[in-house]
């Protein structure tokens, strides 16, 4: 029985079991996701945000170089006129179209999807990020099909390739868990003249 437990042991050791410190592969990896994220430009997103009036889907596309999205919304269950529409968005202004005309507000802080919409706007940089010292992986999993690592750095949990690519982010926003998948490369989208 002791040396079942000692292998068992041994094996956890070995798969890298359990939540642990990152190596510094994994650090460098992390700290440069959002320069990995600007050198690709353009990402596919799919997100889905828990919000009172329910789950917000959104698909589109990101521009990580011009901080600007771009995405169909949906509202989980329902299908009246004000549970959908067209976005678009920078890290200030939010573009909502759910008839013939777009109508434009700041972004608010504190509202659900207005805080994913400036995380997405927030996710490119030219320079490496500091990772912080709470950071640790996770596990490895998959996301989309592709293997990836799975690091926690507090409210934000980073699923990333072994390219340093973004493929999933879980953003924590009060009790509620926001999810964002990625696939980098999409094709160039037309922006709105008040969002550039």
């Amino acid at each position: 029985m002791k040396r079942l437990v000692i292998m068992g042991c041994l094996v956890l050791v070995a798969c890298g079991g359990g939540p642990r410190e990152l190596s510094s592969e994994e650090a460098t990896r992390l700290a440069n996701v959002r320069v990995s994220n600007h050198a690709v430009r353009f990402a596919s997103m799919d997100a889905r945000v828990p919000t009172a009036a329910g789950v917000l889907r959104l698909v589109g596309r990101m521009d990580f170089v011009s901080r600007i999205g771009s995405a169909a919304l949906s509202t989980e269950g329902r299908t009246d006129t004000a549970a959908g529409g067209e976005l678009q968005w920078s890290p200030e202004l939010l573009a909502v179209r759910q008839g013939p005309d777009w109508q434009y507000r700041p972004l608010q802080k504190g509202a659900e999807l207005d805080t994913v919409l400036v995380l997405l706007t927030g996710l490119s940089a030219d320079r490496p990020d500091e990772v912080p010292d709470s950071a640790r992986w996770l596990r490895s999993d998959s996301a989309g099909g592709v293997a990836v690592d799975v690091f926690d750095t507090g409210s934000l949990t980073y699923w990333v390739d072994s390219a340093g690519r973004l493929r999933r982010l879980d953003a924590k926003i009060g009790d509620q868990t926001a999810t964002i998948t990625f696939q980098p490369g999409a094709a160039p989208f037309e922006t709105l003249p008040d969002l550039r």
